[in-house]
């Protein structure tokens, strides 16, 4: 039923004092019950009380613990397959995503305060692996934007090491969410621009990853968006490609671009352009000597 705003701040005065044992049994409950309905309550809980702020962490904590017990019920057997996510009508699925989305709005509600977003990364990396590596699709998005969230300001060793796993789930089978996954690998390269050259091999990869979307995708939309990251990659590591990525790169550009010959593919053209030119003025020598 309705309540006006009154009653709303007398109910919220009577909970405050307990929102933390309240939140604990909600938490309880849903592990046991596995209700979508419930996630709903705890996300409605995370934004109204302030309190939840010295428990987020311990939060995270459960509320992965209870995704993981929707999409591998069976782990504790020792058994790593996933469960089958659209049996009960939908329902686990639809509880798995409630989940997600209580632990983004509370990485929101925190963006300011990095203790609590390095305590939250630590137990939402698992899920992310879990997601990712399992080819779980109705999470990539969510799991996109929580690597947004950790990696806005630094990027950790533990963020690193996810860097390698989104980067091979593109290569596996996630093409068709790559301009999903693109804001992610642009903030690898501009939030750590020193950590992500320290280590040769993310370069390498990054670029497998960007040349194959140029390469193999069937739409627009995708090699455009991987054109234009990989203009960031060439603009901001000068001097770190050797001639044969080079040489790559051009072939899969020049071959793409005599696939755009029609004016509708006039930005993948002007994007495809975008990415010689930037290797002809920040790789000059190298260029040459391949060509």
């Amino acid at each position: 039923y309705l309540i006006d705003a009154k009653q709303a701040e007398d109910i919220q005065a009577m909970l405050r004092p307990n929102i933390v044992a309240i939140v604990q049994g909600l938490l309880a409950t849903l592990q046991e019950s596995r209700n979508e309905e419930l996630t709903a309550v705890i996300e409605t809980v995370i934004n109204v009380f302030e309190e939840i702020e010295g428990v987020a962490v311990e939060l995270t904590h459960h509320l992965v613990a209870s995704f993981v017990l929707i999409v591998r019920p069976d782990e504790e057997d020792g058994d790593e397959e996933t469960a089958d996510l659209e049996t009960d009508g939908g329902y686990k699925a639809l509880t798995a995503m409630g989940i997600l989305e209580c632990i983004k709005q509370i990485a929101a509600n925190y963006e300011d305060k990095p203790e609590i977003l390095a305590g939250m990364e630590g137990e939402c990396v698992p899920l992310m692996v879990l997601v990712l590596e399992k080819s779980i699709t109705d999470f990539y998005e969510e799991v996109f934007d929580l690597v947004e969230s950790f990696i806005g300001t630094i990027v950790s060793p533990n963020m690193w090491s996810l860097f390698e796993v989104l980067c091979h789930c593109v290569v596996r089978d996630a093409m068709d969410y790559f301009p999903d996954m693109c804001p992610c690998l642009h903030l690898y390269l501009t939030t750590d621009k020193e950590g992500f050259a320290a280590v040769p091999d993310r370069l390498k990869l990054i670029v497998q990853v960007l040349q194959k979307v140029l390469a193999d995708s069937g739409d627009e939309i995708s090699p455009s968006t991987a054109c234009r990251l990989l203009e960031v990659v060439i603009v901001q590591h000068p001097g770190a490609f050797d001639g044969e990525a080079i040489k790559l790169i051009v072939e899969t550009a020049l071959t793409r671009l005599q696939e755009t010959e029609d004016k509708k593919s006039a930005s993948l053209r002007a994007a495809t352009q975008q990415v010689i030119l930037s290797l002809m003025y920040c790789q000059t020598e190298a260029l040459l000597l391949v060509f």
